[in-house]
């Protein structure tokens, strides 16, 4: 009788933990997934504009300017002639 209710206790445990990560392998994709978007609407803008403006949690967590070189944030400064000159690699 004992092995039966270790047995049951331990099958319920189970159970409840994979419950558990289910519920966590959920939540982590979409942490992950919110991330994702959200680098990849950086490096749009990043792609748009020479800006890269960091984002909170950002490994590279200062603002820089590709167009002028310089680590600051001034977007929208740059005409779009500048622009397309740092895309075209004369910058």
């Amino acid at each position: 009788m004992a092995s039966t209710v270790v047995y049951t206790a331990s099958r319920e445990n189970d159970a409840a933990l994979a419950i558990a990560r289910v519920a966590a392998a959920s939540r982590v994709k979409s942490e992950r997934e919110t991330r994702e978007r959200r680098y990849a609407e950086q490096r749009r803008l990043t792609d748009e504009t020479g800006q890269h403006l960091a984002l909170e949690g950002d490994d590279w967590d200062v603002d820089y300017c590709f167009v002028c070189k310089r680590v600051t944030d001034h977007y929208g400064e740059h005409s779009d002639e500048q622009i397309a000159r740092w895309k075209a690699g004369e910058l």
